[in-house]
């Protein structure tokens, strides 16, 4: 049986960029892009980008 736990916290830039296998530079371009087209990211207090499962689907389609 396969059990599936959501994660609370997002992933870091480095931490999603390893997860889909891109080179962080190209997904710092991703997410700007998708920001520039109205897509909000969950913002730290220290103001850094937490990525969460949902964001990494649509990141995804923009690869």
């Amino acid at each position: 049986m396969i059990e599936m736990v959501e994660r609370e916290e997002g992933f870091s830039l480095n931490q999603a960029s390893s997860l889909l296998g891109l080179d962080q530079h190209r997904m710092a371009y991703i997410i700007q892009n998708m920001e520039s087209r109205g897509y909000q990211f969950t913002r730290s207090s220290a103001g850094t980008i937490e990525i969460h499962e949902q964001d990494l689907m649509m990141i995804l389609c923009f690869t």
